[in-house]
């Protein structure tokens, strides 16, 4: 009895230990310090795992409820099968050594031995699914139960406390096998208090007043350090559990729950304070329980005695982090976002209704009240048995058109009044027929009016879903994204390597290769807008049903370039052009303003400034093309255009799309072979809509793009063909100025613009 006493205190030093201060101390300093562990720490780190498995298998089987402990310890087969043979081998060991100091422990060696069998056959013929161990455990344990003559409430209580224990416990599976900082979340940290209370319960064969005084000891150091939000599942998972264990402790659990409730309303954060504030609190004690004073002051005093005494972590200033901030500002903007998007909506709605008012019963209605009103015969033209006569259906007829000869005749003979008839009827149509060209181009406007809110809107709605997409919270919202396709991820890492390279580290359960390479990867690559690499995808033998991915992202390709400029106006060229980066993308756009001078330039420029605003805030390409004419439309009044000559490559993939608006021709150079790429398209603003044409084309590692606007003539083809050899030999920004040298010998008088660019494959 005394070695099994000694090695409880032990167990429950060295978890508390391990549990309490080490996770702690990593969440509090998660995000403000980097995870930095040498070689040997490291190893030391990963052999606390081990350890700490077989101390809790160990200190869990000495709870009894019923005189068994299944209920505790094979949740913890379930966390072994799943982290690894290793763990399984400690898990095994630690039951075998059970058998020296814990009475009626053979039925746990019999479930756990008969788990096993199963788990691994279920894993060799395919049908394992980690979601359904805990019910599969539960199963054989309620049969071995009843095979052991155990009641049916007990194998009921005993069965439903398994069950919870195995979700419960796995949750701690990432853990044990990736064991950094970041995946100690909030709920985890709540499960291993739950073990760790589970523990301190052992004690109460031994004696109930130093459980009580550990229990809450352990309980005010997680709530000062974790809430009392984050602890309040397992005070009352440990109350459920002492109840369970024995009747007589509903006033222990009275005296626990009732003064902690307190730290609900108010959670000091000096430690003195809080402290004072847990002594305070029990003063209501005395109003609910048979009160002892010497029992409850002795385990109350020393809980918060020990607590005061325990070292406090640095204490560091409060302060609002960067990603809320971020978090915040993101919010609000994708509430703008999708403020302007229904409102451009709204405005879509409204010009949406096409319905043609002819107003032609209108104009008819003003011709009989002018003629036929007051007359004798319009009782028999509009009221008679038979129907209007065939004078009030010439009414309608007159506004739409000129009367033909036999109208006139008819109208002359039949009717009382036909020169006032007929003069009326003209003097009318008239009126209707200005109205309707109003009408019309009422009609045209608010067509062309729905075209662009309803771009519009597009816009600012795909702009709110880019704005979800910022980096700060990329991993959660990678986790929720996931799991929203079903798929179960226990771990994601993102690993920055650089500025355009990083890998992304998955761990799942239950999937298959296929469903990896057919399913998750290109769900991703849609969320992310870029390509990733597979850089292996790991179906661990030993952890059953585990499956780790890396992936990375990493631009393969990069893009020299050189550019030489002529203008006719000293001060300004009508020809301008940009390049940038976004995401995985690098664009090129050539821009030739109408004319020459200042006027040009600002033309062409505006463009340009326009476009790459537009895709750096995560507009789709198309969007932005569309945007980019309507607005210069508006702008110019037709008055003036702009040409754009638009290189996207994907650095990636290796992949071309060259869209061209009124631009001059284009030349891709590979292996000496010149291809001339031609524009059929308007220039921009020069039409409300513009049919836009695409190149696509897969490059090659040396091949050569040249982009000229209209200026360098018609030669220009024969002076790349004489020099194409050399060019390339040469970088871009010297084959540029040779080209440019090429064409000032020809004398063209007018703006140009010469830019060439390589594809290069990164090391």
């Amino acid at each position: 009895m005394l070695v099994k006493e000694i090695f409880k205190i032990l167990s429950l030093l060295f978890l508390m230990t391990n549990y309490a201060f080490s996770p702690l101390y990593n969440i509090a300093e998660v995000g403000k310090m980097e995870f930095i562990i040498s070689k040997r720490k490291k190893q030391t780190t990963n052999m606390m795992m081990p350890v700490s498995l077989f101390l809790v298998t160990l200190g869990l089987s000495l709870i009894l409820i019923d005189h068994t402990s299944v209920c505790f310890v094979l949740p913890i087969l379930l966390v072994a099968l799943s982290s690894g043979y290793l763990y399984v081998f400690i898990y095994l060991v630690a039951l075998a050594m059970t058998l020296l100091f814990v009475e009626n422990s053979m039925m746990t060696q019999y479930i756990s031995l008969t788990g096993l069998i199963v788990f691994y056959l279920l894993s060799y013929f395919h049908f394992f699914k980690t979601k359904y161990m805990p019910l599969v455990l539960t199963a054989i344990t309620a049969i071995f139960l009843y095979v052991f003559h155990y009641t049916w409430i007990q194998i009921g209580v005993i069965s439903s406390v398994t069950l919870m224990n195995s979700y419960l416990y796995l949750q701690l599976v990432p853990i044990i096998m990736h064991n950094k900082a970041d995946v100690y979340t909030p709920d985890r940290l709540m499960i291993i208090s739950i073990i760790v209370l589970t523990m301190m319960t052992s004690l109460m064969p031994l004696n109930v007043a130093y459980m009580m005084i550990l229990i809450r000891f352990y309980l005010l150091i997680t709530i000062y350090y974790l809430t009392i939000q984050t602890i309040v599942p397992a005070i009352f998972y440990v109350s459920i559990l002492l109840i369970l264990m024995s009747l007589q402790m509903q006033n222990d659990v009275l005296a626990l729950i009732l003064p902690l409730s307190f730290y609900l309303l108010y959670q000091p954060k000096n430690k003195y304070i809080f402290t004072g504030y847990y002594l305070l609190s029990h003063i209501i004690l005395p109003f609910f329980i048979t009160y002892q004073y010497q029992y409850y002051t002795l385990i109350i005093v020393i809980s918060a005695g020990l607590f005061v005494l325990t070292p406090q972590f640095k204490n560091r200033k409060i302060i609002v982090s960067d990603d809320y901030h971020d978090m915040t500002k993101q919010n609000r903007l994708m509430s703008k976002a999708d403020s302007f998007a229904a409102l451009f909506q709204q405005l879509t709605d409204v010009f949406m209704d096409n319905t043609k008012n002819s107003y032609l019963s209108q104009y008819i209605g003003y011709v009989y009240e002018d003629v036929c009103s007051h007359c004798s015969s319009c009782e028999y033209c509009f009221y008679s048995k038979d129907g209007v006569s065939r004078l009030g259906k010439l009414l309608s007829k007159g506004m739409k058109e000129e009367f033909k000869q036999e109208d006139l005749d008819y109208i002359q003979k039949y009717c009382v009044d036909p020169i006032n008839y007929q003069e009326t009827i003209k003097r009318y149509r008239r009126s209707y027929e200005n109205m309707m060209k109003v009408e019309n181009a009422n009609r045209h406007m608010r067509k062309d009016l729905f075209k662009e809110f309803s771009m519009i809107s597009h816009v600012f709605s795909d702009f709110s879903k880019t704005i979800q997409r910022l980096p700060q919270q990329l991993e959660k919202s990678l986790i929720e994204h996931l799991k929203a396709y079903q798929f179960d991820i226990v771990y994601l890492k993102k690993h920055q390597i650089d500025q355009s390279t990083y890998t992304l580290e998955i761990g799942l359960r239950d999937v298959k290769k296929s469903v990896i390479e057919e399913e998750l990867i290109p769900i991703l690559e849609n969320f992310l807008n870029h390509s990733l690499e597979v850089l292996s995808i790991y179906d661990h033998p030993h952890y059953l049903g585990y499956t780790s991915i890396v992936l990375k992202h990493q631009l393969l390709f990069h893009i020299q370039y050189g550019y030489q400029q002529f203008s006719l106006d000293q001060n300004d060229c009508g020809d301008s052009y940009c390049s940038f980066h976004h995401d995985q993308h690098f664009y090129m756009v050539l821009s030739d303003g109408m004319g020459q001078g200042l006027q040009a330039a600002k033309e062409s420029r505006l463009a340009l400034e326009i476009f790459t605003k537009l895709i750096k805030n995560g507009i789709e390409l198309k969007d932005t093309l569309r945007s980019l004419n309507s607005l210069l439309k508006i702008k110019n009044q037709g008055d003036m255009y702009t040409t754009l000559d638009l290189c996207d490559f994907d650095l990636v993939s290796a992949k071309l799309k060259m869209i061209k608006y009124g631009a001059f021709e284009s030349y891709v150079m590979r292996d000496h072979k010149i291809e001339t790429i031609k524009a059929c398209s308007l220039p921009m603003g020069m039409a409300s809509k513009l049919k836009m044409m695409s190149y696509e084309m897969k490059l090659c590692p040396h091949d050569i793009i040249i982009l000229v606007s209209d200026g360098v003539g018609n030669e220009f083809i024969d002076i790349l063909e004489r020099n194409k050899e050399e060019i390339a030999l040469l970088h871009p920004s010297e084959a540029a100025t040779l080209l440019m040298s090429e064409v000032l010998t020809l004398h063209h008088l007018d703006d140009m613009s010469i830019i060439v660019l390589k594809v290069e494959k990164n090391n």
